[in-house]
């Protein structure tokens, strides 16, 4: 107190465990500044964040699913010096403050309290920086590590500094207890809001069954709290968190559950939209065929009376064509006589020039026959000399042709009487060889060889002329032989020719007198016909004017019947006409009475749809009412958990 020592430097506080926020007016913590230092000035592992009771902002955009899996249920907690601490609430311990090089590690821990004593006792000679001193814990082990720094310091300091560490102490104890004070308050806000939740009457009986539990635990956890002491406090926390944790776990299915709840509502909705829309575009559609069924019977009214009038009018054009043929008849028949009879006398009048016409015709022909004759003898005088010259080229040709055969034919023999002598001559040769034993017996048989050999060419080539020769002879005659055959038959050819023709033009001569006969007789025939077809016209006239009339009255009756069956017929259809304009009426009615009847309905649907759509916003707003509940729960949770786990740690 009287000392003179520099002051701790005071830290900002960590938004979230020492300002939690509240709905209530009053339950606000104001900041400690009693234990200065930060989270900062710990030797925390990078791994984890900086502030376990404080979590940050980005877990209010989280679902609640991804909320609960956030918080990890802690395991069961053992005594205090049994040597094991709870995992944290994220799954992992921070790393401690280290003492010494030579002291404990990070994740280390003394087995026993006394150790620990011994071990700090003396650690007035260990430099401990004012970081570490004044260092604000975190978890569990962090808090009895710095207990067991502050005690080593306190034994290592002197007297004039122990007071105000035991100054220091007291404070923090008074705000642990205003920490658990302000944490049963948030427990009890977070049972009225289960209560609340209790009153909502879209809640089904699961999640009324899991909040009634959760009150039944919360109270459980009052007792369990209010019976033991300051040694099951850090059990107490865990606990508790553990149950906050499973409140959150049932605050997410309750949401799931509404949210469910919502979509079914929303389905629901769009399928009766969808249900009338499709009632309606039905009843559209049955208007639109009364509509359609209306104009297709005023068309066919307006058919009908078209029909109607086009049978009338056909009818009298029928009456009108009637009369005009009946005059025709009688016109036809004064004067169909007179107009045969003249065409009878004009068909005398055509034979007759046509049998001239076939006389100067005759002549022709005699005349074209007789230039025939004329031109077949031309022709034959120019195919005689045709072939007098073809023959004569062709005999030229076949007796170069035989000079030619003949030619080759003699040098062919030529050859052979050659090749005979000079085979001869070899023969020759090897006798007088065989016989000659010196060689003066071989001069003379080489003489002698040449002697034989000049003598068979000689006969060689007399043989040969006289077989050329005979042989043109034979060609020359087979050539003259051929060419009198042909000369005889072209002559013979020739004369069967020209009388085929005479028996031609005898034929013809016979065949014009005979066509002149035909005609003749043709005409008289024709004649004859002409005047019995007169006679019959006469008495066909008669027969005619006895049918004219027996139609003229035939007609004039049959008009009187066509008059009434028109009659009749007009009535018909008028009284149809009359049948179908009822039955439009009839349609008419019934058009009307289904479109008031499609209206009424569409009115009630739409009604219906106006209800769905208020009941639809009714329960949007019991939703978002819901919602903000649900939001201010989690606030509180939220809180709740901060406060929890920055104090967690001192409760052991």
């Amino acid at each position: 107190m009287g000392t003179d020592r520099p002051a701790a430097p005071v830290t900002p506080q960590r938004a979230g465990p020492a300002q939690p926020t509240s709905s209530r007016p009053g339950t606000g913590q104001r900041p400690r500044v009693s234990a200065p230092g930060s989270s900062k000035s710990l030797n925390v592992h990078p791994s984890h964040p900086a502030a376990h009771g404080a979590h940050p902002p980005q877990l209010n955009g989280l679902s609640n699913g991804q909320l609960a899996l956030h918080q990890s249920a802690p395991v069961g907690l053992k005594h205090s010096n049994s040597g094991q601490l709870p995992p944290t609430q994220s799954g992992s311990l921070g790393k401690l403050p280290s003492v010494n090089s030579g002291g404990m590690g990070p994740n280390m821990r003394p087995p026993s309290a006394a150790h620990a004593m011994v071990g700090l006792m003396s650690s007035h000679r260990v430099q401990v920086d004012e970081k570490t001193r004044h260092a604000r814990p975190e978890t569990v082990s962090e808090v009895r590590m710095h207990n067991t720094h502050v005690q080593a310091l306190a034994y290592a300091k002197a007297p004039e500094t122990l007071a105000d560490d035991v100054m220091l102490l007291k404070r923090e104890r008074n705000a642990l207890l205003s920490d658990k004070q302000m944490l049963l308050v948030n427990k009890r806000r977070l049972e009225a809001i289960l209560s609340k939740i209790l009153g909502i009457a879209g809640l089904q009986l699961d999640g009324h069954s899991k909040i009634l539990k959760a009150l039944d635990d919360s109270r459980a956890l009052d007792n369990k709290l209010s019976g033991s002491g300051g040694n099951a406090a850090g059990l107490s926390v865990l606990e508790a968190e553990t149950k906050i944790n499973e409140l959150s776990d049932k605050l997410a299915k309750v949401t799931a559950e509404r949210d469910g709840l919502m979509a079914r509502m929303e389905s629901e909705l769009a399928y009766r939209r969808t249900q009338a829309a499709a009632v309606t575009a039905g009843l559209q559609k049955q208007l639109q065929e009364a509509q359609d069924e209306n104009e297709r019977l005023r068309r066919k009214a307006q058919e009908l009376e078209g029909h109607l009038e086009f049978q009338v009018k056909e009818l009298t054009g029928k009456i009108a064509s009637l009369t005009q043929q009946l005059k025709e008849a009688k016109d036809m028949l004064t004067g169909s006589v007179k107009e045969q009879l003249e065409q009878l006398q004009k068909k005398i009048v055509q034979l007759e020039e046509e049998k001239k016409a076939l006389e100067e015709e005759k002549k022709a022909l005699l005349a074209k026959v007789a230039e025939l004759e004329h031109g077949m003898v031309q022709r034959d005088n120019i195919i005689s000399e045709y072939k007098a010259k073809e023959e004569a080229a062709a005999k030229a040709e076949a007796e170069a042709k035989a000079a030619a055969e003949a030619k080759a034919k003699a040098e062919e023999e030529a050859k052979k009487a050659a090749e005979e002598a000079a085979k001869k001559a070899s023969d020759m040769a090897t006798a007088f060889e065989v016989e000659a034993q010196s060689a003066k017996a071989a001069a003379f048989a080489s003489v002698a060889v040449e002697v034989a050999v000049e003598e068979a060419a000689a006969q060689a080539a007399a043989e040969a002329d006289a077989a050329a020769k005979a042989a043109e002879a034979a060609a020359l005659e087979a050539v003259m032989k051929e060419a009198r055959e042909s000369v005889m038959e072209e002559a013979v050819a020739a004369a069967e020719e020209i009388a085929a023709s005479l028996a031609m033009a005898e034929a013809l001569a016979m065949l014009a007198k005979s066509l002149e006969e035909q005609a003749k007789e043709q005409a008289r025939r024709e004649l004859e016909e002409a005047k019995a077809r007169a006679a019959e016209l006469e008495a066909k006239q008669s027969e005619l004017e006895g049918r004219l009339q027996e139609l003229t009255k035939r007609v004039e009756a049959d008009e009187a019947s066509a008059q009434a069956k028109a009659a009749e017929l007009l009535k018909a259809k008028e009284k149809a006409l009359e049948e179908a304009q009822q039955q439009m009426e009839a349609v008419q009615t019934e058009l009307s009475e289904a479109t008031g009847k499609a209206k009424k309905e569409k009115a009630d649907w739409a009604a219906k749809i106006s209800d769905l759509e208020s009941q639809l916003k009714a329960r949007t707003v019991r939703v978002g009412e819901l919602e903000q509940q649900v939001m201010q729960l989690e606030r509180d949770i939220k809180d709740l958990k901060a406060l929890m786990s920055k104090k967690k740690g001192f409760c052991g």
